[in-house]
C-alpha cells in the first residue's frame, strides 16, 4: 500500500520529537535509526518483543517517536529527495527495504535522484559511486521482481565502468538482473540484447582479459557470485571453475552461511567436488552455532550429488538433533529426505523429528508429505502413527489438491508400500516362478548366488558375491 494514503495524517498526532527536526540530514537519520527498530522487532521470535510489535512507541538517542512520525519522516524525506547527497540516497534507499507501505512511486523519486547524480556531478569528487548505484539497485530488488524504466538507467551506467566493480558491487548486480527477469533467454528483442550485452561485460570483468579479479577476491564474494550465477541459469563456465577451485582452496575461511550458499550451487551445477564437499563437513565440525539453512542445504546437495563424506557427519548430525525443533516446514522435509538418499540412520533423530511432524501435520504440503515418507521407506524406519497421520492428513488434502500435485501422492502410496515394521522377517516368495530366466543365466555362467537375503528394507532376486568382492543386485525388491 503507497504511502499517500497516509500522507495526509495530522501533524499534532505526532511526537515533540518529530516536531523538533528541522533539518533534513536528522530526518533522514533518524528514519534510518527506526526502520532498522523496525525491522529488529519484525524479525525477533521471544515472546518478549511480542508485545513490542503493539507498542507504537521507538526510543531513538534519548528521543520518543509514534507510528506517525514514521510516517511523516518518510513523507518528508520523499519530498525533499532531490536535495539528498548520495550518501543519504543510499541511507534512505537501504530505510525503504525495512519500512512498509513504501511502493514503487517513492522508489521512483530516489532513482531518479540517483541518476541525476549520475551525469551531472560525472566530474565532482562527491558525486554518487557506482558501489551506492549498486546498493540502491540491490535495495530495490530485494523490495520488487520487477524492473523499472529508471532502474534499468541505473544498471546501464553502473556497468560502463565494470573496472571500479568490487566483488561486492558484482554480487549485487547479478541479484538485481536475477530478480527482476533481466535474463536474456533470446537475442530476438532489442532489451534481451542489451541485457545479454551487460552479461558480457561483467562476465569479461571477471576473466583473465579484464584483470583476473577472480584471484583478489575473498572466498565469500567467490560464492555470492557462482551463486547468483547459478540461480540465473547463465552461466560461464570457465569462470565458475576457476571460482570453484580458488573457494576450495580457501574454504577453511567460509562462514557457515556461505558454506551452505555453495553447497547448493554445487550441486545446481552438478560439480561433485569432493575435495571441497570434504571440506565443508570437516569445516562444521568445528563450529559452535550453524545455521539451520546451512545443515538441511549440505546435507540435501551431498544427497543430490550422491556423495557421501569421507569426513563425519556425526558432529553435524548432533547439532540438528539438538536443534531439530528450530527447522521450519520446508528445511526439516530437506533434512529427512537429504538423509533418506544418503542412508543416514542416526539414533534419536528420527524420534525427535516424528514428535515435529506429528505437532506440524496440518501445515505440510504434499510435497513435504512426499518427501518425509520417501525419506523414512529409504531408511527402512517403520513410525505407524506417524504414516496414519501423513494418510489421514493426504485423505483431507485430496479434496482440493491441484492436478500438479498429484504425483506427489503417488510418491506417498509408492513409499507406503515400501515401508514395512523393523525387526520384522520378509516373507521369502518363490524367487524360481518370477525370476527364472535370471537364475538360467548365472548357472550358464556358472556363477554362485544367493536369494532370499535382505540389502537393508529390500530382498534382492539374487545376490552375487564376486571375486572382485562386489556385490552386485538383480532384479526388483519385494514390495516395488
Amino acid at each position: 500500500m503507497l504511502l499517500t494514503r497516509f500522507y495526509f495524517t495530522s501533524v499534532q498526532n505526532c511526537s515533540y520529537s518529530y516536531k523538533n527536526l528541522d533539518k533534513l540530514s536528522l530526518k533522514v537519520y533518524y528514519l534510518q535509526e527506526l526502520s532498522t527498530i523496525l525491522q529488529s522487532r519484525k524479525n525477533d521470535p521471544s515472546p518478549y518483543n511480542e508485545s513490542l510489535k503493539n507498542n507504537p512507541v521507538y526510543n531513538v538517542d534519548q528521543h520518543t517517536f509514534n507510528k506517525y512520525d514514521i510516517t511523516q519522516l518518510t513523507h518528508d524525506v520523499n519530498k525533499s529527495i532531490n536535495d539528498l547527497s548520495p550518501s543519504q540516497l543510499l541511507s534512505t534507499a537501504i530505510s525503504y527495504t525495512k519500512l512498509y507501505g513504501v511502493g514503487k512511486k517513492e522508489w521512483k523519486r530516489l532513482c531518479y535522484s540517483s541518476l541525476k547524480h549520475i551525469y551531472d556531478n560525472c566530474y565532482n569528487i562527491n558525486a554518487i559511486s557506482f558501489s551506492q548505484i549498486a546498493m540502491i539497485l540491490y535495495s530495490y530488488a530485494s523490495k520488487f521482481t520487477n524492473e523499472m524504466p529508471v532502474t534499468n538507467k541505473l544498471l546501464k551506467a553502473c556497468v560502463k565502468s565494470t573496472g571500479s566493480l568490487n566483488e561486492r558491487d558484482i554480487s549485487m548486480i547479478l541479484y538485481y538482473m536475477r530478480r527482476t527477469k533481466c535474463i536474456p533467454k533470446t537475442l530476438n528483442t532489442p532489451q534481451d540484447f542489451k541485457n545479454a550485452q551487460i552479461l558480457r561485460s561483467i562476465a569479461l570483468c571477471l576473466s583473465k582479459e579484464g584483470g583476473n579479479k577472480l584471484v583478489k577476491m575473498t572466498p565469500m564474494g567467490l560464492v555470492s557470485i557462482v551463486y547468483n550465477f547459478t540461480q540465473m541459469g547463465m552461466i560461464p563456465w570457465s569462470l565458475i571453475y576457476h571460482s570453484c577451485n580458488l573457494i576450495k582452496k580457501k574454504s577453511r575461511y567460509l562462514d557457515s552461511k556461505s558454506i551452505g550458499f555453495h553447497s547448493r550451487s554445487l550441486s545446481s551445477l552438478n560439480i561433485r567436488d569432493k575435495k571441497a564437499l570434504d571440506s565443508f563437513v570437516s569445516t562444521l565440525e568445528n563450529r559452535t552455532k550453524i545455521p539451520i539453512q546451512t545443515i538441511s542445504s549440505l546435507l540435501y546437495s551431498l544427497a543430490k550429488l550422491k556423495y557421501r563424506p569421507k569426513a563425519s557427519l556425526l558432529p553435524v548430525l548432533n547439532y540438528t538433533k539438538q536443534s531439530i525443533f528450530l527447522f521450519d516446514d520446508r528445511d526439516l522435509a530437506l533434512l529427512v529426505y537429504s538423509l533418506g538418499q544418503l542412508g543416514i540412520k542416526y539414533d534419536g533423530l528420527f524420534d525427535s523429528i516424528s514428535e515435529f511432524i506429528k505437532k506440524r501435520i496440518d501445515y505440510q504440503s504434499p510435497q513435504h508429505l512426499s518427501m518425509f515418507i520417501r525419506g523414512y521407506s529409504k531408511l527402512g524406519i517403520y513410525d505407524e502413527s506417524l504414516v496414519q497421520s501423513i494418510m489421514s492428513h493426504v485423505i483431507q488434502l485430496l479434496e482440493d489438491l491441484p492436478e500438479y500435485s498429484i504425483n506427489q501422492l503417488n510418491r506417498i502410496m509408492y513409499s507406503t508400500k515400501l515401508e514395512r515394521t523393523q525387526g520384522t522377517v520378509c516373507k521369502v516368495r518363490n524367487f524360481q516362478d518370477s525370476s527364472d530366466s535370471l537364475f538360467r543365466c548365472l548357472k550358464q555362467l556358472n556363477v554362485d548366488y544367493e536369494i532370499g537375503q535382505k540389502a537393508g528394507p529390500y530382498v534382492p532376486d539374487a545376490i552375487i558375491d564376486g571375486v572382485s568382492n562386489y556385490r552386485f543386485i538383480f532384479g526388483i525388491s519385494e514390495y516395488g
